[in-house]
């Protein structure tokens, strides 16, 4: 069981803060911003608690920045669970659902054209210029109201009816997936990880840097200014499409990979599960001049494949036998699944 509360989990973290730092934070150093300041603190899972089957860990995060990307972002990461793979239909569920509705807009069409129509949950009280429809089951049965008489309705049958409701996850795939792989490596290597150049990098220049800047923004303006600042670093997340064995992901088991160039490692692959899915992220080891070459070359030329050896994250150590293999590194812009 986690820990019931953040009294519970400071302790430990403001240890290890003093091992790697050799002094004390005066409030809380925040792994993201990397900055120590009187700040309301929260409870945070390191994947999204809305996923009900993943791993339930919890670290201590700032509150607003917690809220910040958990707003923004994770709220439509969660839609993953509807992509035409899942075998769930997000038309159906964002006409059931008003919260759904209002993210991804259903539509109605006839023959190419919208139609108004509303959901109904007294049909008595239709009026008699509307038509009502009904979908689905008896047990889960959806009443919908065509803005047409039955007779307008009646002459659009001729041509294809049709129900749709999109949302391009890709950007919330990619920055979810990010926050996820920065506090898996946090929760299983703690400050060493975090304040690092790596760990300094990935918190500091990509999340931190970007919560500052837009965090009193509109949500229209986060979403452009988030696909602008982020797409630089799309090349850092892939969905992982064949998991081996009874692996469930680094934040459950403590493994990973690195990334080699030889016998260099240059970035980590955290494997971040939510639910049945897996993602891979590439978080940078810059400890070397030639490590920190080689990922910023590939974060500008990225390779079809990619070298690795194996690794065990935990206890603030990466054990590794530097026994490495291909990993196919498929192309793409953003990432994750378009619903």
């Amino acid at each position: 069981m986690p820990p019931a509360n953040i009294d519970d989990l400071l302790p430990s973290l403001k240890e290890d803060f003093y091992a790697v730092r050799g002094r004390k934070w005066n409030h809380f150093h925040c792994p993201i911003l990397q900055v120590d300041e009187d700040a309301e603190l929260c409870r945070a899972h390191v994947i999204n608690a809305s996923f009900p089957n993943s791993n339930r860990a919890v670290t201590v995060q700032r509150k607003d920045v917690d809220n910040f990307y958990g707003t923004h972002f994770e709220r439509d990461f969660k839609l993953i669970e509807f992509a035409p793979d899942a075998g769930r239909s997000l038309s159906l569920e964002a006409l059931k659902n008003r919260d759904l509705a209002r993210i991804v807009q259903p539509k109605i069409s006839a023959d190419g054209e919208d139609q108004d129509f509303y959901v109904t949950t007294n049909p008595s009280g239709i009026p008699k210029n509307h038509t009502e429809v009904r979908l689905g089951n008896s047990d889960q049965q959806i009443t919908l109201v065509i803005k047409s008489s039955p007779e307008e309705v009646i002459k659009k049958t001729s041509g294809p009816w049709e129900i749709r409701a999109e949302k391009d996850l890709r950007l919330s795939v990619l920055v979810s997936v990010l926050k996820a792989a920065h506090l898996t490596l946090f929760h299983r290597l703690g400050y060493g990880y975090a304040l690092s150049v790596g760990g300094q990098f990935l918190g500091q220049h990509v999340l931190g840097s970007f919560f500052l800047r837009a965090r009193d923004r509109d949500r229209q303006s986060v979403q452009s200014m988030a696909a602008e600042h982020f797409a630089e670093f799309s090349t850092l997340v892939r969905p992982a499409f064949k998991i081996a064995g009874d692996f469930n992901g680094t934040l459950d088991d403590g493994f990973g990979w690195l990334c080699m160039l030889g016998r260099l490692p240059w970035a980590i692959n955290v494997v971040v599960r939510v639910d049945d899915r897996f993602f891979c992220a590439l978080v940078p080891i810059m400890d070397t001049d030639d490590s920190v070459h080689h990922f910023l070359q590939f974060l500008s030329r990225p390779y079809r494949q990619i070298s690795v050896a194996g690794a065990l994250f935990g206890q603030s150590a990466i054990e590794t036998d530097f026994a490495t293999r291909k990993f196919d590194w498929p192309e793409g812009r953003f990432t994750g699944a378009p619903v």
